[in-house]
């Protein structure tokens, strides 16, 4: 359904991407996952600067955390979500606010459309 969109998604330019450390630190290890582990993900990021690039933009931007958008429930901490697991509910052409029980805070999916990046990975 959403292949089209994503394929667009793979070739936008992100050269002007400069990931913030904190969450690089935060979701590397999604990434290292999907390299073979951290020593492998460091060979990788030498090898593939620009893949790097556009798979922590990914990792990174294609969502947010929206602080206290329900009244209860504890604070969805930085780093400990695999987006991939949430791709069956992103939508084509809206942003999306997912609410995820005993959080607080709820999860925003970037518009496939928007997105500046898609992984093969991560279609479902």
């Amino acid at each position: 359904m959403f292949l089209p969109l994503f394929s667009l998604a793979q070739t936008k330019d992100i050269s002007g991407f400069s990931p913030a450390p904190v969450k690089v630190q935060a979701y590397s290890p999604y990434l290292a996952v999907r390299h073979g582990g951290p020593s492998e993900l460091e060979k990788w990021k030498a090898a593939n600067p620009a893949q790097y690039r556009k798979e922590i933009w990914y990792f990174t931007e294609s969502f947010s955390i929206v602080k206290g958008h329900q009244q209860e429930g504890i604070e969805l901490p930085e780093g400990m979500l695999d987006i991939t697991r949430f791709e069956h509910a992103r939508l084509a052409e809206r942003d999306t606010v997912l609410l995820l029980p005993g959080f607080r805070d709820g999860l925003k999916l970037l518009a496939a459309d928007k997105l500046l990046y898609f992984p093969d990975y991560a279609k479902k």
